[in-house]
């Protein structure tokens, strides 16, 4: 891992992403402040330059952030395998499961006594989200595993929630 001078790294010729969120970017320069950068970015030569093959986003939080250098692994590789490296980066990541995610912050609350504000504030994301991720458990079981299952978003699941008598809601269950 090397520190790399972002002066000498360029966006990726085509990006993964094409469009890129500037409040993502923020919360995530607040995430790498808070915590540190997790996972070095990956780039490639191109000449006395480098390109970013794998953490554009994480490269544009440091940029907005003033940072010098980044944290890098640079790799050897011709534009082929660079491309192939890019898709996997993007590709195979998969996103937490929001009962995973709700689960992750009840442990907070439960093992580490965090109250929602206290987890909001070290995600960096609204006390109102925070809340929404933990109102899973007040669901019925078989609201939750239809969430788990992917048969249902959260969105639905809190409207779906509200519905009464029980009996309706178990109806509109049924999948």
């Amino acid at each position: 891992i090397e520190q790399i001078s972002l002066d000498l790294i360029d966006d990726p010729q085509i990006p993964m992403r094409s469009v890129i969120d500037d409040e993502s970017i923020h919360e995530l320069l607040q995430s790498i402040k808070d915590n540190g950068l997790i996972q070095p970015v990956t780039l490639v030569r191109r000449g006395q330059r480098f390109e970013v093959v794998a953490g554009h986003r994480r490269t544009l939080a440091f940029r907005m952030g003033g940072y010098p250098a980044i944290p890098s692994i640079v790799l050897d590789v011709d534009d082929k395998q660079a491309d192939i490296l890019k898709i996997h980066e993007n590709l195979f990541r998969e996103q937490v499961p929001v009962i995973d995610e709700a689960a992750g912050y009840q442990r907070l609350k439960e093992k580490h006594g965090w109250g929602v504000k206290e987890i909001a504030d070290s995600i960096h994301k609204s006390v109102a989200y925070v809340y929404s991720r933990l109102e899973i458990f007040d669901f019925p079981e078989y609201i939750q595993q239809a969430i788990r299952d992917g048969k249902m978003k959260l969105g639905a699941a809190h409207w779906l929630n509200k519905i009464t008598p029980e009996h309706r809601r178990v109806e509109y269950c049924m999948f």
